[in-house]
């Protein structure tokens, strides 16, 4: 009886470390499909990404190389490349979400906004996003990122809304902070991509001295209700006050990311 206990034991410490040892070697393939299904999910556009790199031990991510296209109708181009992603988890909650991302730094994001028909892809991606926001069906991991730094931020306005050729904007360094989805129960990678594609899509509307609305449109940015403290915020973009459907979404905290002015 006690052989067979030990036995039993013995077979249990071996498929642990089977388990473990399979865990190790995928997971990097793991998180990049969890990245780039999610994102594919929520926008409806391809994603693809060079490498991500997982570090249990340190508590941190890295990825390389993200790419977003356009979605359906605008073409074979990319909507959004980064170079790099740098994210510092709590490891504990890969197992009990949503996991706690404590930074996320984005490295040389360039976010390309092109337009057909009147709409921008940037428009198309949100509109999709915020339709599929909540289905339950839809991809399981959430997130909750503490701070979000963006640096060296590139932003492309096409012809086609400037009326002036390609504009390129190049952006100083900002932060988002506390981006936790509603009731705190996280969000999505696609949600995630969208809060930052909008604070980009604000920020290069303004250096290229164009209305928000065209890049942004009133149907998806208008129509909710201004809120103040952790609900939402008041965005200004050439001359205009729109309330931000994301801010509620994502409930971004209580005090938001400093913006530069718009032009006058």
């Amino acid at each position: 009886m006690l052989r067979k206990l030990l036995r039993l034991v013995l077979l249990l410490v071996v498929l642990l470390i089977v388990a473990a040892a399979a865990l190790w070697v995928y997971i990097d393939h793991v998180a990049a499909k969890v990245l780039t299904d999610g994102i594919e999910y929520a926008g409806d556009a391809p994603c693809t990404v060079g490498a991500v790199d997982v570090s249990l031990a340190a508590g941190s991510v890295d990825v390389r190389d993200l790419t977003v296209g356009n979605p359906s109708g605008y073409g074979p181009g990319e909507m959004l490349t980064v170079g790099r992603a740098a994210l510092e988890i709590e490891v504990a909650t890969l197992w009990n979400g949503p996991v706690h991302v404590r930074r996320l730094e984005v490295t040389a994001p360039v976010v390309r906004i092109v337009a057909k028909d009147g709409r921008s892809n940037l428009a198309a991606f949100l509109e999709t996003v915020r339709a599929k926001t909540g289905v339950e069906d839809g991809p399981e991991t959430r997130l909750r990122v503490h701070r979000v730094v963006i640096d060296g931020a590139r932003v492309q306005v096409g012809s086609g809304l400037t009326g002036r050729g390609l504009i390129a904007t190049d952006l100083e360094r900002f932060e988002l902070t506390d981006l936790h989805g509603p009731d705190g129960r996280g969000i999505t990678t696609g949600e995630l991509a969208a809060s930052i594609l909008v604070e980009c899509g604000w920020r290069g509307a303004a250096g290229a001295r164009i209305e928000l609305d065209s890049i942004l449109p009133a149907e998806l940015t208008g129509g909710m209700q201004v809120v103040s403290g952790p609900l939402g915020v008041v965005l200004k973009g050439a001359g205009d006050l729109i309330t931000s459907p994301w801010r509620a979404l994502l409930g971004a905290g209580s005090r938001p990311a400093s913006r530069p002015a718009p032009p006058e």
